[in-house]
């Protein structure tokens, strides 16, 4: 009898390890992973006011994820998100000692439009390309090293109004311990313009190319250290509605007197300019001969 009893429980372990061992594959073969995907666009249905659609997901070994066609939507199909492609290859053994070691993250051809009237909030992105590779992220040492960035053909839209104030308390916790290295950060047409209201002031900025060299950010301390910065073809932008600005110094006089916080230090080593051009002043009017303070180009 006891003979049995331990050949029925050797059976039975031994049947675990094998579901152990067996079940992480299956999520390799591609009917298992159609099957994930439509589980997720049912999930999403049923608990949210959004819709999912994914065209299809690949996993491949050890953990290489390709997603294609990806689209989060309204329920009256107005497009939220789009993504033509979205791709992670992870390290796995890392892993197991608590670092990450990316070897491609990145997404292609992707579009985010958002718009919040209650907070009056706007966003519309699209970017070509975006890539990210990182040597190692320790996860118990908040440490962050990443080999290299890339974006390109980015554009990015921002409108912020007025919207409710937030009259919850918030319990002041304590800084973030993460540092983040970037050796490298490629930039490629990039685009970025917001828009704030109702005092109405309008930043644009347009880049045709720029590169950042050996980058430092320490969140804790909020300090940025940068080696080089090279800007090429830039055209830079702000403008304000002078009209309201002493109402606004009012307001924002009142919000410093309530919260404090420490200023964040950025420090580059070299910065160096080709081809940009600056323009600062006001909306209105023309400028005046000589040297116009409101209009400074």
């Amino acid at each position: 009898m006891f003979k049995k009893i331990i050949k029925y429980t050797f059976r039975v372990v031994l049947c675990g390890l094998v579901l152990l061992i067996v079940l992480p594959f299956l999520l390799y073969i591609p009917g298992i992973q159609n099957f994930i995907r439509r589980q997720a666009e049912s999930y999403v249905a049923r608990n949210t006011e959004m819709r999912l659609s994914v065209r299809q997901i690949r996993l491949s070994f050890p953990l290489r994820l390709v997603v294609d066609d990806v689209m989060v939507s309204t329920p009256v199909l107005d497009t939220m998100a789009y993504c033509t492609r979205l791709e992670a290859d992870v390290a796995l053994w890392p892993l197991l000692r608590g670092e990450v070691v990316v070897h491609r993250f990145g997404f292609d051809g992707t579009t985010v439009n958002y718009a919040d009237s209650l907070a009056q909030f706007g966003l519309y992105a699209r970017v070509g390309h975006f890539s990210l590779a990182a040597d190692r992220i320790d996860l118990k040492g908040s440490v962050a090293d990443i080999s290299g960035i890339e974006l390109e053909k980015g554009t990015v839209r921002l409108s912020i109004g007025e919207g409710p104030s937030d009259t919850s308390a918030t319990a002041e916790g304590k800084p973030v311990a993460w540092k983040i290295r970037v050796s490298k950060l490629a930039l490629d047409d990039i685009a970025f313009s917001m828009e704030t209201k109702p005092r109405i002031t309008e930043l644009d900025v347009l880049l045709k190319q720029g590169n950042l060299a050996d980058c430092l950010v320490d969140l804790s301390r909020q300090q940025v250290a940068v080696t080089e910065i090279v800007l090429d073809g830039g055209s830079y932008s702000f403008l304000t509605d002078t009209t309201k600005i002493a109402a606004v110094q009012d307001t924002v006089r009142t919000a410093a007197t309530d919260s404090v916080t420490e200023p964040w230090t950025i420090a580059v080593n070299r910065l160096r300019l080709s081809d940009n051009a600056v323009t600062y002043g006001a909306l209105q009017g023309a400028p005046k001969e000589g040297l116009d303070f409101d209009h400074l180009a």
